[in-house]
């Protein structure tokens, strides 16, 4: 692999490079993400409930996001418990929200069209 890795389509939607110069950009294709689709087993009824509440908040989340979204779950699960987080573990919290795009800042940069509904594993069988 020569050079620098390719700027993704989402994030030069976002800034604008697309709309700047679409002639540059007509034939990049992404690969296709499939749904983020039902929690995983292994969580627990607590992880469960938030990661509803994830996908509520965030209509973006794609298969790929899964991992960390289990993460934020737990997380976010143990934040509401007797014990809490640690101050460490409050820091990895943010660090995950901050990947998924779930903090105010990071907010500003996920670029979601006007109108756009919640996706769900129906709107894509359809």
């Amino acid at each position: 692999m020569r050079g620098r890795p390719r700027t993704p389509l989402a994030k030069l939607q976002a800034n604008g490079a697309i709309d700047h110069d679409p002639k540059r950009f007509k034939d990049r294709r992404e690969p296709k993400a499939r749904p983020i689709g039902e929690p995983s087993k292994g969580l627990s009824k607590n992880a469960v409930k938030y990661w509803h509440a994830f996908c509520r908040e965030a209509s973006w989340f794609t298969e790929a996001d899964r991992g960390l979204l289990e993460q934020a779950c737990i997380f976010r699960a143990r934040s509401f418990s007797r014990k809490g987080l640690s101050d460490t573990a409050v820091g990895k919290y943010i660090a995950i929200l901050s990947r998924l795009g779930l903090t105010p800042t990071d907010r500003q940069r996920v670029n979601i069209p006007d109108g756009c509904k919640s996706q769900t594993v129906e709107d894509y069988l359809n």
